[in-house]
């Protein structure tokens, strides 16, 4: 950090093995210790997590670990258990990458080549139902079938595929009652209330579709999984641009599972954790989908050209 001008010109790759060596500390064996509440200071913790379907807040102790998210990506799944919204939508565009990292402008180009978002979007572009269900640290704890309910969900809600479900409404308006940092419950309230709300237009066999939301790439295993012929494109931005960002919602939120207990909020932690989620996203996506179907998009060469 103290050197930018020696990776300023660097390419996403080269930065990546540079970067590596930054502030570089050995990991617990078995994952974070729990805690609960708001980041205070200049450390980080996590709130407090619930399962899907919407009972009482657990409480820190009784919490399981939160999972690695190291290189490997996760936990395995198993195969497609032949949900009728996954034979029906098969092949989403999915973009995502560190918030702050020019997402949105791919999005915007992705809606004008006939990629059709159908989700509620806010000003950033990002998909707000998928925050809803997803961005929160007890999703990473459901097991296959309850990330596979929750996923079935969010994609019948946003593109109309089936009539929603009481299980369908019990889920969403479970998800919305749960305490976050980073979202008031009126906010996710809105949200669920927006998902629930039958589309006007239902999305066409065939038609190119997806959605636009930062934190995809923590569940990228996931989704490649139930989605085999998705398509995933990962926003990059200069890793010294990101390690000073205003931006660092994904670090608050994320961080302890790519980086020790406690780390410290600064730009060290924010560069570590940017080595980290995408030396990830780069072993899932060429792994799970590869074959032109995972795309690392440098947003800075992206402009320049």
């Amino acid at each position: 950090l103290s050197s930018p001008r020696r990776v300023r010109g660097m390419g996403f790759g080269k930065q990546l093995a540079a970067f590596r060596k930054v502030g570089k500390r050995k990991r617990p064996a078995d994952g974070p210790e729990q805690g609960s509440g708001e980041a205070a200071g200049s450390r980080a913790s996590r709130p407090r997590s619930a399962g899907p379907q919407g009972a009482a807040a657990e409480a820190p102790h009784s919490a399981p670990p939160l999972p690695r998210l190291g290189p490997e990506g996760g936990a395995k799944l198993p195969d497609d258990t032949g949900c009728r919204v996954f034979d029906y939508v098969t092949s989403p565009v999915v973009i995502g990458g560190l918030g702050g990292s020019g997402t949105r402008l791919i999005a915007d180009v992705a809606s004008a080549l006939g990629v059709r978002m159908p989700g509620e979007v806010n000003e950033s572009s990002d998909d707000l139902g998928f925050t809803l269900v997803f961005k929160h640290l007890s999703a990473l704890r459901w097991g296959a079938e309850s990330f596979d309910s929750a996923l079935e969900t969010f994609v019948a809600a946003t593109t109309g595929c089936r009539a929603l479900t009481h299980r369908d409404e019990e889920l969403l308006q479970g998800l919305a009652r749960k305490r976050r940092d980073q979202h008031p419950v009126w906010w996710l309230e809105e949200r669920a209330s927006t998902l629930l709300r039958p589309r006007a237009e239902r999305l066409r066999a065939g038609e190119p579709w997806g959605w636009k939301e930062p934190n995809s790439h923590i569940f990228l295993h996931r989704l490649a999984r139930r989605f085999p012929r998705m398509r995933y494109i990962h926003v990059v931005r200069h890793g010294l641009d990101m390690a000073h960002s205003g931006n660092q919602n994904q670090l608050r939120l994320w961080g302890e599972c790519f980086l020790e207990p406690g780390f410290p909020l600064s730009p060290r932690s924010a560069l570590r954790y940017w080595v980290e989620s995408h030396r990830r996203v780069q072993r899932i996506g060429e792994e799970a989908l590869g074959g032109g179907r995972f795309l690392v998009l440098d947003y800075d060469d992206f402009c320049r050209e």
